[in-house]
C-alpha cells in the first residue's frame, strides 16, 4: 500500500484513517491536496487491508474524474487553473462554468451517505446515550459473596450516582425532544459526524437535517461538561463513581483530556498509593501523559516499605490499566502505549510483575481472574503492542532492551521480535495466488524476495540437519561421516538443497562473488541477489574457536555481504567427532560442540544488531 495509516488527528475516533496525497497533475480536478478516509476499524492488520481497498477506490474515482474532464474540455490541461482561449462569448461562458463546478464531496468513509431523518437522528443520539449509560453502569453489580453487604454497597453507590444519573436522564429527554442547546458549533458538528460514521452512518456535510442533528448531539456534550464540572470541585467519596465518571469523559473525546490531565498529578497526591482513588487518577495520568507519570511511579515504588508492597502496588495498577483479562488495550490517545513510554514502562512492569511468579492456569478448569492474572496479561500485551508497532522508534527501544538488566530473561524473546520486525520491514512482497496453493501443498512457496530466499534456505538446512541427526533411516545418518573433508560436506549440502529446490533456485559451489571472494555455496534465483552460504567442518584440526569466529565476522560478513544488494548470508558449521573440544576465547576453558554453536550464535546476533537492514 503506497498510502499511510494515521490515527484521527483530533483523536475523536479510535479508527485508523487512510491519508492519501493527491498527485500534482490532479489537483485542478480534485481541488484538495489530501484525502482522508476512515478504515472503520481499530485493528491495524484489518486497517491495512481496508486501506489498500480504499486507495484503489479513490484512485479509480480520480481516473474517472480525469476522463470526464478530458472529454468535457479536451484541450484543457489537468494542471493549472487557466482555461483555453475561447473563440466566442458562448464558449467563454461554458468554459467558465466547467472550471467553476465544485468538486464532488469527499467523505471520511467509503460508502453511500445516509440520508438523515428524524428516526435516524434519534437512533444515533440514542446509541451515543447507550455508550454513556453502559459506561456509567459498568460494574454496578457488586458481588462479594455477602448478599447483605452487597445490597448496602449497591444502595450507597446508587445514592452517590444519583446526580450523574439525573443529568443523564435530563439529557435523554432533551435529545428525544431535539432541544436547541449547542456549544462550539464547528467542534460539535465534527464530533457528531465522526460518531455517526463510527456507528455506521455516513452523513453528508450538506444534508438538509444536519443542523437538527448537531443540535441534538450537542446535548450529549453538555452532559459531559456537567460531569467534568462536578469532578473539578471534588472527587466522589466512592472510587467506583470516580472511575465511571472519568472513563465516560475519556470515551467522550479528547476535548476533556486537557482538563483531566490538569487534575491528575495533584489528585494522586491526595491519596495513599494503592488506594482506589490513587489507582484511578494514576491510570488517567499514564493514559494522558505517561513519561512524568512513570517517573512519579518510580519514586513511589522506591518509597515503599517492602518489596512485596511495591509488587502489589504495580500489580493493582497494571490490573487497572489492562482491564479484564484478555480485553483489548485502549488505543488512540493512550500515552503509555507509545514506544518512548514503553521503553520505561515495560522494564518497570517486568521488574515488579515477574515471569517466575506468574499464575499458571493451564488445564485447571474455570477460574475468575485475580489482579495478578490481569497484571501478567497486561505485561504480555505491552510486549505485543511494541512487537506490532509501525513506528521505527520501536526498533530503537528493542535494541535498548538488550542491555536492560531487568530484561535479561527476556533476551531471546526480544531477539525473536527483532527478527520478525526486520523480516517484515525487509520483505513487503505480497504472496501470489500460486504461492498460497504451493504453501498449502508443500508448506513453502517460491521465493520472490531476498528475505524469502534466505528464510527458505535456512528452513531447508534445518530439515537437512534433522535428517542427519535424528532420522530413523541409517542411510541418512551416514551421509556425513568421520573423516570427511569440507569439500565433501559442501557437496553433500549442495546435493540435498538441489533435491529440495523444486526448480525454484540453483545451487552453485565455489562461485565468485564481489572482488573475487568465493563463498562455499551460492543460492541463486534470477532477479534476486544471490545468497552466500559458508560451510565449515569444525572438528578439523585447523579450526579453533577463534578462527571460526574470525571467519564468521571477516569472511561471511566482511567479504560476502559487501556486495551490493547482498544483505543475507548463512554460516553452516558441522562436526563429525562428538568428543571433540575447543578452547573458549578468553578463559581457554574446554567446551563442546553445543557450546561452540551457542558462542557463534551469540556473535552472529551481536553482528545482526550492529548491521543496518
Amino acid at each position: 500500500m503506497s498510502v499511510s495509516l494515521i490515527p484521527h488527528p483530533s483523536r475523536r475516533s479510535r479508527f485508523w484513517y487512510v491519508d492519501i496525497a493527491v498527485p500534482a497533475e490532479l489537483l485542478a480536478i480534485v481541488k484538495q491536496p489530501r484525502v482522508r478516509r476512515s478504515t472503520g476499524t481499530t485493528d491495524l492488520t484489518l486497517a491495512r487491508a481496508e486501506g489498500a481497498r480504499i486507495e484503489a477506490e479513490v484512485r479509480a474515482e480520480w481516473q474517472e474524474l480525469a476522463r470526464k474532464a478530458a472529454q468535457a474540455s479536451p484541450q484543457h490541461p489537468l494542471t493549472g487553473n487557466t482555461p483555453p482561449p475561447a473563440t466566442n462569448a458562448a464558449d467563454a461562458q461554458a468554459s467558465s462554468r466547467l472550471i467553476e463546478l465544485p468538486p464532488p464531496p469527499v467523505y471520511d468513509s467509503p460508502g453511500k451517505p445516509t440520508v438523515l431523518s428524524r428516526s435516524v437522528i434519534e437512533r444515533v443520539c440514542a446509541m451515543r446515550m447507550a455508550d454513556w449509560e453502559k459506561t456509567l453502569h459498568d460494574d454496578r453489580d457488586i458481588n462479594t459473596g455477602d448478599k447483605q453487604k452487597d445490597r448496602i454497597a449497591a444502595k450507597a453507590l446508587a445514592r452517590e450516582m444519583k446526580p450523574f444519573s439525573r443529568r443523564i436522564g435530563r439529557m435523554t429527554r432533551t435529545v428525544i425532544a431535539r432541544g436547541n442547546v449547542a456549544r462550539a458549533w464547528d467542534d460539535v458538528a465534527e464530533q457528531a459526524l465522526e460518531y455517526a460514521e463510527d456507528a455506521g452512518y455516513l452523513v453528508a456535510s450538506d444534508d438538509p437535517l444536519l443542523h437538527d442533528f448537531v443540535l441534538a448531539f450537542a446535548e450529549t456534550v453538555a452532559a459531559a461538561n456537567a460531569v467534568l464540572r462536578s469532578l473539578s470541585r471534588s472527587d466522589p467519596i466512592r472510587n467506583e463513581v470516580l472511575r465511571q465518571a472519568t472513563t465516560a469523559l475519556l470515551r467522550t473525546g479528547d476535548s476533556y483530556h486537557t482538563d483531566l490531565l490538569a487534575l491528575a498529578p495533584s489528585r494522586v497526591q491526595h491519596y495513599a498509593p494503592a488506594q482506589g482513588h490513587w489507582l484511578t487518577w494514576m491510570s488517567i495520568w499514564l493514559r494522558l501523559d505517561a513519561m512524568p507519570a512513570i517517573q512519579h511511579l518510580e519514586a513511589v515504588i522506591k518509597a515503599c516499605n517492602a518489596p512485596a508492597d511495591a509488587d502489589e502496588l504495580v500489580v493493582l495498577l497494571c490490573s487497572k490499566l489492562g482491564g479484564s483479562h484478555g480485553a483489548e488495550l485502549p488505543m488512540g490517545a493512550t500515552s503509555f502505549l507509545l514506544p518512548r513510554s514503553l521503553a520505561w514502562l515495560i522494564p518497570l512492569v517486568c521488574r515488579q510483575v515477574r515471569n517466575e511468579d506468574d499464575i499458571d492456569r493451564t488445564s485447571k478448569g474455570a477460574y475468575s481472574p485475580l489482579p495478578r492474572d490481569n497484571a501478567q496479561d497486561f505485561r504480555a500485551r505491552l510486549w505485543e503492542v511494541l512487537r506490532t508497532s509501525d513506528s521505527p522508534e520501536a526498533d530503537a527501544v528493542l535494541r535498548g532492551f538488550l542491555d536492560e538488566r531487568s530484561l535479561l530473561s527476556d533476551r531471546e524473546w526480544i531477539l525473536s521480535i527483532q527478527d520478525e520486525r526486520k523480516g517484515k520491514q525487509a520483505d513487503p512482497t505480497a504472496w501470489l495466488p500460486e504461492d498460497i496453493q504451493s504453501f498449502g501443498a508443500l508448506y513453502r512457496h517460491r521465493p520472490r524476495s531476498n528475505y524469502q530466499l534466505y528464510k527458505l534456505t535456512t528452513r531447508l538446512l534445518a530439515d537437512i540437519k534433522a535428517g542427519v541427526e535424528i532420522s530413523e533411516n541409517a542411510t541418512d545418518r551416514l551421509q556425513v561421516r568421520d573423516g570427511d573433508k569440507e569439500v565433501h560436506f559442501q557437496g553433500f549440502l549442495k546435493r540435498q538443497l538441489d533435491h529440495r529446490a523444486l526448480n525454484w533456485f540453483a545451487v552453485t559451489q565455489e562461485s565468485t562473488i564481489d572482488l573475487n571472494q568465493r563463498p562455499d555455496l551460492r543460492i541463486e534465483i534470477p532477479g534476486l541477489s544471490a545468497l552466500p552460504v559458508e560451510v565449515k567442518l569444525a572438528n578439523l584440526d585447523h579450526w579453533t574457536a577463534e578462527k571460526l569466529l574470525e571467519r564468521l565476522e571477516v569472511q561471511l560478513v566482511g567479504q560476502y555481504l559487501r556486495a551490493d544488494g547482498v544483505n543475507y548470508g548463512v554460516y553452516v558449521v558441522g562436526n563429525t567427532e562428538p568428543q571433540r573440544q575447543w578452547q573458549r576465547p578468553g578463559d581457554r576453558k574446554l567446551i563442546g560442540f553445543a557450546e561452540l554453536v551457542a558462542l557463534l550464535q551469540a556473535r552472529a546476533d551481536d553482528g545482526r544488531q550492529q548491521r543496518p537492514g
